[in-house]
Formats: structure tokens, sequence, C-alpha cells
């Protein structure tokens, strides 16, 4: 076998009509740096030669996909199709897991993504429903997070506080020992969120998750107070697709979320609450053969407070405030 030079490589993103191309060297090597978390198919081209087609091949968060093609005399008019090809990372030592939104949406979690993170192997919270997470008995300090590739690490605490829709995740990563350098400044677990793009179809999701109190068990009791459930509600609706098909799309969605509980031994008239309505858009543009524009606004309006075990009627009070996040990058 010997290297080919001058081959015209293609990828072409299933979902979005994407495509980008490159030309082997000398060594008969070829890269495509930043492609998106997608499903791509892989052609390779030569006057002379029969025409390799690789399909399906999964791209996830931060990995290297090397996929190798031989190419063949051509006798006749023709191509070589190979489909399914799975994929071996072989050139990263680093310990991590991955989750699509496929897995994810069948998951018995809370409906946040801190559950999402604590299924990897070596990750624990710190407590039920903690936004602390400690990777193979690391400080909760020690992590790294990061959304669409933007670093969103708390400079002070190393937690993330923005809570983000589970219906508009596209991937989670948790990489452990032997992360990558551009993972640095941490000794923990760097934690990688993707979110949803729009794609060439238009794609909606309506989701409602209830419980009332005649839902719940009442648990244990504490001064004969048992545990109440008032209200809880989690409603959600998302909306993809093309604004201009192969160059331009758009994702969006909104959330409800309500709830209102009772701890045991905490007067019922007194209930503990959290109300958060989230709203997310994302806006994505094809400006050129490796150029990709991904803006993306998040915001969050929230509200927090009520009774618990350890507070009079007339001492508690109420939080609230909103959590805005933007960014553009090509």
């Amino acid at each position: 076998l010997e290297a080919l030079p001058g081959v015209t490589i293609t990828v072409t993103n299933v979902n979005r009509g994407i495509t980008r191309t490159a030309v082997t060297g000398e060594s008969g090597n070829y890269s495509f740096p930043a492609l998106m978390v997608d499903t791509y198919d892989i052609s390779a081209q030569l006057e002379g030669f029969q025409q390799q087609i690789v399909e399906g091949v999964r791209v996830g968060i931060s990995a290297s996909v090397t996929i190798d093609m031989m190419m063949e005399l051509a006798t006749i008019e023709d191509a070589i199709t190979v489909s399914g090809t799975p994929v071996l990372e072989t050139t990263s030592t680093a310990v991590g897991t991955s989750f699509q939104a496929e897995f994810l949406e069948g998951m018995p979690t809370n409906r946040n993504y801190w559950d999402m993170f604590a299924l990897t192997p070596g990750v624990s919270q710190q407590s039920e429903q903690s936004t602390s997470m400690s990777v193979f008995g690391s400080s909760i300090t020690s992590n790294s997070y990061s959304v669409d590739g933007l670093d969103v690490t708390n400079s002070e605490t190393g937690e993330f506080y923005s809570y983000l829709n589970p219906d508009t995740i596209e991937e989670i990563q948790v990489l452990a020992i032997g992360a990558p350098a551009q993972f640095g400044n941490m000794s923990g677990g760097a934690f990688n969120v993707v979110t949803k793009s729009g794609t060439n179809s238009f794609k909606g999701r309506a989701s409602l998750y209830y419980q009332s109190d005649n839902l719940t068990d009442t648990n244990a009791e504490i001064n004969g107070i048992p545990f109440n459930r008032d209200t809880f509600h989690d409603f959600s609706l998302t909306l993809g697709g093309p604004i201009k098909r192969d160059k331009v799309w758009f994702f969006a969605s909104f959330q409800d979320y309500e709830s209102r509980e009772s701890e045991p031994g905490v007067d019922p008239a007194y209930p503990g609450f959290y109300d958060n309505n989230r709203y997310d858009f994302k806006l994505n543009a094809q400006l050129g053969n490796s150029t990709l524009l991904d803006a993306k606004y998040h915001y969050e309006g929230w509200e927090s407070g009520g009774g618990d075990a350890f507070s009079t009627p007339d001492a508690t009070g109420i939080n609230r405030g909103p959590n805005p996040v933007s960014y553009t990058h090509l």
C-alpha cells in the first residue's frame, strides 16, 4: 500500500447538507478540524480510481475520528460504499464517557444534566440534586465546564450554575484522567455539553412532566407532619429547522418549571418552592467551506424561597433574579 496524494475528500453533514472539501497531501493524509457534533458521509475521488464512500460516521464532542480509505484503479464506472463503519478512538488516552440525546431522553433522571453527568463511572454528586461533582475522588472545585465550546466555569468555586433545558442537549461528555491540554487548569473532570442545532428538516418536541400530592408518598413524619407535594410540573417546547436550506438553521426552546413541596415537619402552608422559565435561541450559518457562525442566547428567570425545616415562617424569604447568557463565535 502506498500513500496517494491529490485525492479530493468531501465530508457531508447528513442532517444539514453542509459540505467541506480537502485534498490529501504527499503522505495521503487529510484533516477537517472543528466539525459540528453530528453524522457525516465521506467520499474520496481521484481520476483513474474508483470513488470511495463511507456513510454514517458519527463525530462526537472533542473527538478525533480516523477514517482510512483504499483507492482502487477504476475498471468500471462505479463507487464503493461502506455503511455503518464503527469508529474507534485511537488518538486519545483520556478516560471519558459520552451520552447522546437519544440515550438521555430515556434515562430515569430528575430532568437535569447534573444527574446525567452522574451517570458517568467515577463521577458522584456531593448530595442528591447537587450541582457539585467529584470525579474519581477529586475536589468539587477542580472541574472544568463548557457549553458549546464556551468555558462557563465559575472562577471562584469551580462550578457551573446555569441550568439548561434537558430537551436542548445534543450530547454530553465527561473527560477525566488524561484529558487533552485544551482542558487545562483543572485536576478533576472536564464536563462538556453541546446543545441542539436546527437541521434541514423542521422538528419539534413537546413534553410535560407532572406530579401531584396524590402521586407522591408521604414518607416519614416529623411532629406528625409528613412530606407534602403541593405541585410540580415541567413543561417544555422545542422547535428547529432551516431558515435557508444547507445554509442557515435555527433552534428555539421554552421551559416552564414549577415545584412546591414541604419537607417532613414543615407546615404545608409555607412550602419551599422553585420556579424557573428558560428561553433558548440558537442560530447556525455556514459562511464558507470551513467557516460556521454559531450564535446563542439563553435566559432564565428564576424565583425560590418558602419554608424549610430550619426556619420559622416569619424568617422565610424569596430569592429571585435573571440569568442571561449569550455568545457568538466562528
